[in-house]
Parts: structure tokens; C-alpha cells; sequence
């Protein structure tokens, strides 16, 4: 069980006690815990029968389906680092990934695909999708699963999202191989499929123009998203959840877009698409005082939410033994206009693996 005793809304540097104590101790990391999954769509119906997949060094083990109230629950799994999949058919897939230390319950929005245009591969096609999310593909661009071109008939579902149903992690790499976070103006996911329900992909040396649809009108900085701004393009690796970037997009006028603005760009191949930039991170120091009580532990929660895009907000957390000063070093975006949120949790139990 956790006692909520401290949550504040603070600036840059953050102190929670006026003392300087000894440092405290980090507590002994669980060697296993509980972890459980609540999937939904975007109306907030839970969804049965989706197949959730932990996947380890690229191998995959079923953890299991959810039930009618579209819930997993997994007990006593090995702590660490962790990257679950989601799947079921008529939906578009996610990943989660997290550091599993803790017990924790996790919400997973799924996206229900819906075909938006049924079209002849033979032909130049442009596909129009939700929130003005488009799609423009040449004639005779497509290889079939047999790896020869595809002539028949495509189906196109283009699904596109704030962020609320936001696949993968907001971890990305750049083109100069560096890991940063990301925070997101817009994704979208283009799935085509050939006659017979089977994906299909571009050709080799072949391109595509697509837009992603931006929701929201500012910078990370404050400053105002305007036409003719490059903002770079990211894919996500559906395996790991996490995004590579991949060229650039400029801004353009779109009248289905809720901002009336889009990201126009070249791709090679199809998945989910991201309209992101990754600003260069920082540190801010969290400082807390703990009360001094023999065998009690205390979770430090970290949350930064920058303005422009509240969907990418990033939690850290660390446990410590009960008294001495506790030290936090989180991240934080540079250049951006962030709030930054500090939870302090007090384990009522004295046996870690009981709470």
C-alpha cells in the first residue's frame, strides 16, 4: 500500500526540506513484482481478446489476452526494464516500454483501423484520412508479399492521433545515433493491405508524400508554429517502441487539420509516422528530507509536461530508506516551457514485496 504525503508544482530546482541530513540510501531494487495492463480505444471501451507479448532480446513470450474488461494482470515478473506488445486484428498495434521496479497499472489506448479508401495499384492514388492526414502514393508502387509488384486492388486505413493514443515509448534515436526523448506535434499510421488482408509495403526505390496533421500551435519554446517550418520525421520500430528519425517535413496549409497546419514530407516505407523534435536534455536536482523510520521505504515520482504537447510527459522514479536527505537528478527538456510535478510516496508496509 502507498500513502500520497507530498505532491508539488515547482519550478527548475526543487528542494522538499529545509535541513541537510545525511544523504539517505537508495532501497534494495525488488527482484520481482506486479504489473497490470488496462487497454481501451479511443472512446474509453475496454477491449477483450488483445494479445499482449513481452518481447526480450528481440524474442517474443505471450504474457497473455485481456479479459471482457480489457485488463492483464501479471504477478511476481522479474524487475528491469520492459517492452510489451498489443495486438489484435481491426486495430493498430502499440508498444509499451517502461522500468519495471515497482508494483504499477498501466492504460494502453488502441486505435480501431478504418479503411479509408479502396484503390487500384495500377493507378496514382491520394488518400485522405482523419484530421487531415494524407497519403500520396505513384502508380505501380507497391511490392506484394510474393516480392513481386502488386496490380490488384489496395485498401488504405490512415489513422492519425494527438498523442492520446500515442504508440511506443517518447524515446527516440537521432540520425547521429544519440538516445533522447522526443515531444510530438502529430502521429499517424498509413496500413495498406493487398486483396487478401496481407500488409503491404513500398517497392524498393520508391516514395510516398505524406502529412501528418499538428495539434498543437506552438513550440516547445512558446514560440507559434507557422508555414514553411521543417520539423523532423521519426518511425517507430514496433518491436522496441522506439522512434528513429528519418529526414524532415515542412509545414503546410491543411484545411481538415485542427490547427489548419500539417507536416508534408517523403517516405520510403509504411508504419507510424511522427512529426517530433528532440531537444537537447537537461538536469534538475530534486532534494527531500525523510523521516527517519527503521525499515520504511520512500518512492520519489518525477514528472515533467512540456506545454506545447502534454501527451509527452515523462515520469522517473527512485526508492530510498526512510531518513536522510534523498537526492533526484531528472530530466528536462531544454528551450522548453515545461511543468514539472513531484510525488512523494510512503510504503505502509514493512515488507517491500507486500505493498
Amino acid at each position: 500500500m502507498l500513502l500520497r504525503t507530498k505532491a508539488m508544482l515547482l519550478g527548475c530546482t526543487l528542494m522538499l526540506g529545509a535541513c541537510e541530513p545525511k544523504p539517505a540510501e537508495p532501497a534494495t531494487p525488488l527482484a520481482t513484482t506486479s504489473f497490470s495492463f488496462n487497454i481501451v480505444d479511443t472512446a474509453g471501451v475496454p477491449i477483450s481478446g488483445v494479445q499482449v507479448t513481452e518481447v526480450v532480446d528481440s524474442n517474443e513470450q505471450l504474457l497473455g489476452q485481456t479479459a471482457e474488461g480489457g485488463q492483464l494482470s501479471v504477478a511476481d515478473h522479474v524487475t528491469g526494464n520492459l517492452t510489451v506488445t498489443f495486438a489484435k486484428s481491426g486495430y493498430a498495434p502499440q508498444v509499451w516500454t517502461g522500468d519495471l521496479q515497482s508494483p504499477q497499472s498501466e492504460g494502453i489506448v488502441m486505435i480501431q483501423r478504418e479503411v479509408a479508401m479502396v484503390f487500384d495499384a495500377t493507378v496514382e492514388a491520394d488518400v485522405d484520412g482523419k484530421d487531415g492526414a494524407s497519403v500520396e502514393v505513384s502508380a505501380g508502387a507497391f511490392i506484394g508479399v510474393d516480392g513481386l509488384p502488386y496490380t490488384g486492388l489496395i485498401s488504405v486505413a490512415s489513422d492519425a492521433t494527438e498523442a492520446g493514443a500515442f504508440p511506443g515509448s517518447f524515446n527516440a534515436v537521432l540520425e547521429s545515433g544519440a538516445e533522447q526523448p522526443l515531444i510530438t506535434y502529430g502521429t499517424v499510421e498509413y496500413y495498406f493491405t493487398d486483396e487478401n488482408g496481407n500488409e503491404l509495403q513500398l517497392a524498393e526505390g520508391q516514395t510516398a508524400t505524406i502529412e501528418i496533421p499538428i495539434y498543437t500551435p506552438t513550440h516547445p519554446d512558446g514560440s507559434i508554429v507557422e508555414i514553411g517550418d521543417v520539423i523532423p520525421f521519426w518511425y517507430l520500430d514496433e518491436t522496441t517502441g522506439i522512434w528513429h528519425e528519418d529526414g524532415s517535413g515542412t509545414v503546410v496549409a491543411s484545411e481538415s487539420s485542427p490547427t489548419g497546419l500539417a507536416q508534408r514530407g517523403e517516405v520510403t516505407h509504411f508504419t507510424w509516422w511522427n512529426c517530433d523534435i528532440s531537444p537537447n536534455p537537461g538536469t534538475v536536482t530534486i532534494e527531500t528530507t525523510l523521516p527517519d523510520y527503521d525499515e520504511r521505504t520512500y518512492r520519489l515520482e518525477y514528472k515533467v509536461t512540456p506545454l506545447s504537447s502534454p501527451y509527452s510527459a515523462r515520469k522517473d522514479t527512485q526508492t530510498y530508506l526512510g531518513g536522510g536527505l534523498a537526492t533526484f537528478e531528472g530530466y528536462i527538456p531544454a528551450d522548453t516551457r515545461v511543468n514539472i510535478e513531484v510525488v512523494l510516496y510512503r510504503y505502509l508496509d514493512d515488507a517491500q514485496a507486500t505493498y
